[in-house]
């Protein structure tokens, strides 16, 4: 398991620092067309989605700056391969999906070839699947504009798929989903959100107690305070500033 202090995102819920509500609503929404992840960057966004699929079948997908084809079925191959030791018997035997012993490879051209929403039809006829588009707003046309097609026919027509997008609020809700667009595919569609609130003082301190009892080092007597000087640190999304007195 990794400490609380490993700066890369956590994948399991036993290495996630609290975010007990947040899971719950998750966990509640699961078996609803569209859940959208709200915060700020650094957050734990990334952490809190990757993190709540552990028990589920489904995908991560990280979307920042995809552009192309290209990139986006790299993505998804990448995705798919990270998650083989659980997806493999339900993705085997898929048109245009080729398992190989340490990945997934995704024919998307030519004979043979699968589209994300053919892979996504089929995902949908093997049972509950989730797929969780990570920074998706910040995908770039014409990827954009396809995954905003895709996602709208999953959410009238596909009933095992729950689709988590997750990213920061205004970008997400605006430019993305177009809540306000009367022209977007999404429009008009209800979600289940779920806001990533920052730590409060008393949890940012419990998460140095933590990090400092796994690292076998005594906590320092330590100041949480407006910042203004000293070493500011992001804890879960808590900016604050820790000074050693």
């Amino acid at each position: 398991m990794r400490n609380l202090f490993d700066p890369r995102p956590k994948s399991s819920r036993s290495e996630l620092f609290d975010r007990v509500d947040e899971l719950e609503i998750l966990d509640k929404s699961v078996g609803r067309p569209l859940i959208v992840v709200l915060g700020i960057r650094r957050i734990g966004k990334t952490s809190l989605v990757k993190s709540f699929l552990e028990p589920y079948n489904g995908i991560y997908i990280d979307l920042r700056g995809a552009a192309t084809h290209l990139d986006l079925y790299e993505r998804l191959s990448e995705g798919l391969s990270n998650g083989l030791s659980k997806l493999r018997r339900i993705i085997e035997g898929i048109r245009g999906i080729r398992i190989m012993e340490f990945g997934v490879e995704i024919r998307w051209r030519g004979t043979d070839s699968i589209s994300l929403l053919g892979l996504l039809e089929e995902l949908n006829r093997r049972g509950q699947f989730i797929v969780v588009l990570d920074e998706v707003q910040d995908a770039k046309p014409p990827i954009s504009a396809e995954l905003r097609r895709v996602l709208a026919y999953t959410y009238d027509h596909l009933s095992n798929i729950t689709v988590v997008l997750s990213g920061s609020e205004v970008r997400l809700l605006s430019d993305f989903i177009g809540v306000d667009n009367p022209e977007s595919p999404l429009y008009g569609r209800y979600f289940i959100e779920v806001d990533v609130r920052r730590f409060s003082r008393d949890e940012s301190l419990d998460f140095l107690r933590l990090g400092f009892r796994q690292e076998v080092l005594s906590l320092p007597r330590i100041c949480l305070k407006t910042p203004s000087t000293s070493l500011m640190v992001y804890l879960g999304g808590s900016s604050s500033l820790v000074e050693i007195i």
